[in-house]
């Protein structure tokens, strides 16, 4: 989908769910000519895909685009607001959101990192020193309460529980490069308010 269009000089520009800005020739457009029905192929004048790592493993889902002093402000519907220079064009995330509302936080007991957990099912770990979020994985339910494991040899420090509004509780094994379920049941009928664990 389309979510921007937006007339910048010479050019269109539009964005939209797949995380490419293009720019679009205005003069090509208005002389464009179909030989039969409405249809015409036109070729964007350039792209750039924005994306949450160098690789555009994880592209932007753009929703809008702003103009402020010479930079574009690029809002991502997953939570991030990009900018990007209007000259240079090269860009940089400068806020990253969880999506919708954060309804629970918990602090490992032995590591440099937050656990997050949003409405929308979506569970954020953040390292706070380095002041950014270096793993995220959406679960079906929303998110309602969080609390992490005290550190013993087994857990590491590294294992906390999720509790969702269907009911489900998920055991999570936080490591380096992944989030990964230990354990996964329906505790309840209705949604989880709270989780606790004893010390032992």
């Amino acid at each position: 989908m389309i979510e921007v269009m937006i007339a910048d000089g010479d050019f269109y520009i539009t964005a939209g769910h797949d995380g490419y800005i293009k720019w679009w020739r205005i003069a090509d457009i208005d002389s464009a000519e179909a030989d039969e029905g409405v249809d015409f192929a036109l070729v964007p004048v350039k792209e750039i895909l924005i994306s949450e790592d160098e690789e555009g493993k994880f592209p932007a889902h753009i929703v809008n685009m702003v103009l402020a002093d010479g930079k574009w402000y690029i809002q991502d519907g997953k939570g991030r607001i990009y900018v990007m220079n209007h000259d240079s064009e090269l860009s940089t995330e400068v806020y990253d959101f969880q999506e919708g509302t954060v309804n629970d936080l918990a602090v490992s007991p032995s590591h440099n990192y937050a656990v997050s957990i949003g409405s929308n099912g979506m569970i954020k770990v953040w390292d706070y020193v380095r002041q950014k979020t270096f793993l995220q994985k959406t679960y079906s339910g929303s998110g309602t309460c969080l609390t992490h494991l005290p550190h013993t040899d087994i857990t590491k420090g590294r294992v906390c529980a999720a509790g969702f509004d269907n009911g489900i509780v998920r055991i999570l094994s936080i490591n380096a490069d992944s989030i990964e379920i230990l354990k996964s049941f329906k505790a309840h009928e209705d949604a989880i308010a709270g989780i606790k664990y004893s010390k032992d």
